[in-house]
């Protein structure tokens, strides 16, 4: 659940990207939420990300997650299954 103040900062976008995240459980579009470095972003209830830093148009972020949850840059994802997504179901 967002806070007040998370939440006057939440935007849900259009997707307009080249391409669809790994999952596309979400037609409506993307949460696109604003943080300060060290603030935190709740997915679930298992899953934390943090904003480590930011500088030259990069961010660093860390991910808080359990063993069984697989976490993989988008390029190093799409290598691992042969250049090719899975359809969502």
């Amino acid at each position: 659940m967002l806070s007040r103040a998370s939440a006057a900062t939440a935007t849900t976008v259009k997707r307009d990207l080249p391409h669809d995240p790994p999952t596309t459980s979400q037609a409506a579009g993307i949460l696109v939420l604003e943080r300060r470095v060290g603030e935190k972003i709740m997915i679930g209830d298992e899953i934390e990300v943090i904003l480590i830093e930011t500088r030259h148009n990069k961010a660093k972020i860390g991910i808080v997650a359990p063993a069984h949850v697989a976490i993989h840059r988008l390029e190093v994802w799409l290598e691992r299954r042969g250049g090719r997504r899975r359809r969502p179901r």
